[in-house]
């Protein structure tokens, strides 16, 4: 017979040992042998439930842009952009016409507000009432209007004429400003 050996445990007798405690923990949190921890299966649903949420975010969206490219479309040829009906009142979108007179295309414009046409000559005070006024205004109101000095992109100095309703999206309740605009031709200020 083989002498008995006493030191180190061996490889062998170590993941003996392992799975005995496994097995242990596994009893203990109230699952059997072999099973995942209750852990695992909560990190499990927890993923499941992150994935459904991300895939409903994604169908809202699709179903958001929808609405607002509709909006766009119908503004065949006006200068139009649709802005978040809240504070800060963030572009989600704009019209081709909007984006010939301001210079701004959808990638500058999308995710700042309509300031960023404003400049020294913009009346601060006059930017201030409009947008307070569009705020506080609800869903078929007659429109918020408003006549400012504005700047394109290149800095031309134009007179904006301004006109903001309140659009609510059907499929989700989500409402915005949809401004309607236009520069007044008689009234537009010399560069300088």
């Amino acid at each position: 017979m083989g002498a008995f050996r006493r030191g180190a445990p061996s490889k062998a007798d170590k993941s003996h040992a392992k799975q005995k405690a496994d097995r242990s923990t596994a009893r203990s949190a109230g699952s059997e042998p072999g099973s995942p921890a209750p852990v695992q299966h909560l990190e499990h649903d927890l993923l499941a439930s992150e994935r459904a949420i991300a895939a409903l975010v994604d169908t809202l969206r699709d179903a958001q842009r929808g609405f607002l490219e509709t909006l766009i479309d119908e503004a065949d040829e006006r200068c139009v952009i649709i802005t978040e009906r809240n504070a800060p009142g963030r572009i989600v979108a704009c019209s081709k016409a909007w984006t010939a007179l301001c210079g701004f295309g959808a990638a500058d414009a999308i995710g700042l507000t309509p300031a960023i046409l404003q400049g020294d000559a913009t009346d601060a005070s006059t930017a201030r009432a409009f947008q307070k006024k569009a705020f506080e205004a609800a869903e078929g109101e007659a429109p918020v209007r408003a006549e400012l000095v504005n700047y394109a992109k290149n800095g031309r100095k134009f007179t904006h004429c301004l006109a903001t309703t309140v659009v609510v999206d059907p499929a989700d309740g989500v409402e915005y400003h949809c401004t309607e605009s236009y520069e007044r031709a008689e009234t537009a200020v010399a560069a300088g």
